[in-house]
């Protein structure tokens, strides 16, 4: 069942335009040289559910009568810090 609200990095999203502001949100608190354990650290601490083998994570929430969705993806270099770091917005609506 999904939270009620959302995660700290997406609270005050505009949900018009999330799919334009949830990778900019991403790249400005995690950027590229962050370690990846950093923002592991960072996301699990606000409850999205990692999976570190597929360097994803994600969070849920309800809003009214709609799901929303947020996913992280990303990769690291050999040293452990982020290569790249984007993601994507899903509303599931009735």
């Amino acid at each position: 069942m999904p939270n009620e609200k959302p995660p700290p990095i997406a609270e005050n999203m505009e949900l018009s335009i999330a799919n334009e502001e949830w990778p900019l949100r991403l790249s400005q608190r995690f950027p590229l040289g962050t370690t990846e354990a950093a923002l592991v650290a960072t996301l699990s601490s606000q409850g999205f559910t990692i999976d570190r083998r597929n360097k994803t994570a994600k969070a849920d929430w309800a809003n009214g009568l709609c799901n929303n969705e947020v996913d992280v993806v990303w990769q690291a270099d050999g040293s452990g810090k982020l290569a790249s770091v984007g993601g994507r917005y899903f509303p599931v609506c009735p």
